[in-house]
């Protein structure tokens, strides 16, 4: 055998950051700047940023002239973006991998050069040549771009699946969507359900513009990352843009805002006092200020649990609160620090009938948080477990989810094989508690 080693320099503070080629059929290659892409969970791009920033000029230059390099020798005819592991301590830089293809944060780079990279691909696909004019492009302002995706990053970025109730989305910012109010979020695709793009003439600005577009931004029937962003924009890591590829494993992922019944009770009690034609009001930013006179409000949140609000003398603005008003479906949906909550105004003769919960308990089971395929079994009936072992790997939207056992119990059935579709609430596994 072969007895040698390889050996790799360990980076203590990695960045992940790409450039852009675009090259033609007659042996011109050119980049179009950097993208910085360290923000990631599980090694997948969460949060992108054009021109990469906090790069000395030797960095920046030399990104741009290796991959250029690489272009050039390989003789590429397309758009393709070659990916760098950058030190954030030295700025030395370790190439990682070309992506042959057009890369879902292209958007960023199209606002800051003004060039179309889908147009570009197709005319050089065509046996065009690239314009005269591309190796003096300029680099113009700043631009971000959050992936909206179906996940709850406060449950370790588990896969929401569900009807999208409410969309809104704010103007003044580019919006790559193939999803509408109605559509139906399915584990059988890649959670990305859009992107969202700003872009301003700085980076201080851009970065405004986005935690500006996440306040207004409304998703309501599926968990998303929006409010995932909105909290990471305020990360000093990001504001000074430190931020390494370890940003996620090294703190606490932010827990979504408790359900803020008395403010949308309040919202409601304003859009009434209002005359509006349409079907959905845009409130704005309402000052929140004690009525003089109670009404008793029900709302029913998402998990069927119904709240009466009689008294809103204690609600507070929000930041950057924005709220939509169904009057047609007596809905409200506010957005609370980017997350999204919606509610259903109950009338008073249907509060008491309806289960306070929502929800069973389950019993002794484990059971699938969500639809999905089961990708490994990990018990069979018998078998001892303590709380955090995991009896059942899922797959959905090509990740993978651990079923583990909340406490000791023993296996008394294994209901499910590999390779069977599961839906939500599905029990996988019988338990027999190991108290009783």
């Amino acid at each position: 055998g072969d007895g040698s080693v390889i050996v790799e320099r360990y980076v203590q503070q990695p960045r992940h950051v790409e450039v852009q080629l675009i090259g033609d059929r007659h042996g011109r290659v050119e980049h179009l700047g950097t993208r910085e892409c360290s923000v990631q969970r599980r090694y997948q791009k969460l949060f992108e940023e054009a021109p990469a920033p906090n790069l000395s000029d030797t960095t920046r230059n030399g990104l741009h002239e290796a991959a250029v390099r690489l272009g050039t020798t390989v003789g590429y005819d397309s758009a393709g973006t070659v990916e760098f592991v950058v030190d954030g301590t030295t700025g030395e830089f370790f190439f990682l991998e070309m992506n042959t293809r057009l890369q879902v944060e292209h958007p960023v780079t199209e606002a800051i050069t003004g060039l179309d990279l889908v147009e570009l691909m197709i005319a050089v696909a065509s046996g065009e040549p690239l314009p005269d004019d591309l190796n003096d492009v300029t680099f113009t302002g700043h631009a971000c771009e959050a992936r909206i995706a179906a996940e709850d990053a406060s449950q370790g970025f588990m896969p929401s699946i569900g009807l999208i109730d409410i969309l809104e989305v704010p103007s003044n910012v580019r919006w790559d969507s193939g999803v509408v109010a109605g559509s139906t979020i399915t584990p059988h695709f890649d959670s990305m359900i859009a992107k969202l793009i700003v872009a301003s003439h700085d980076r201080p600005s851009a970065l405004a513009a986005m935690r500006s577009a996440l306040d207004e931004l409304l998703i309501a029937g599926v968990s998303t990352t929006a409010g995932f962003h909105r909290w990471l924009l305020d990360r000093e890591e990001l504001i000074d843009a430190t931020v390494t590829t370890r940003l996620l494993d090294a703190i606490e992922m932010p827990q979504p805002p408790a359900l803020e019944t008395e403010l949308a009770a309040a919202l409601w009690r304003e859009h009434r006092q209002r005359e509006s034609t349409s079907v959905w009001t845009d409130i704005g930013s309402l000052p929140m200020t004690p009525h003089r006179h109670q009404r008793s409000i029900g709302l029913q949140s998402a998990d069927g649990e119904i709240h009466e609000i009689t008294d809103t003398s204690n609600v507070q603005g929000g930041r950057g609160l924005r709220s939509l008003v169904d009057g047609s479906r007596q809905r409200v949906a506010i957005n609370v620090a980017g997350y999204t909550q919606a509610f259903t105004v109950v009338p008073r003769t249907e509060r008491w009938a309806a289960d306070p919960s929502g929800r069973s308990s389950g019993g002794d089971a484990l059971v699938s948080p969500f639809p999905a395929v089961v990708a490994e079994v990990r018990v069979s009936s018998g078998d001892e477990l303590k709380g955090g072992d995991v009896a059942i790997v899922i797959e959905a939207m090509k990740m993978l989810h651990s079923v583990t056992a909340s406490g000791a119990a023993t296996v008394s059935e294994v209901l499910v094989a590999v390779g069977d579709q599961v839906a939500g609430g599905q029990e996988l596994i019988r338990l027999t508690s190991d108290t009783e």
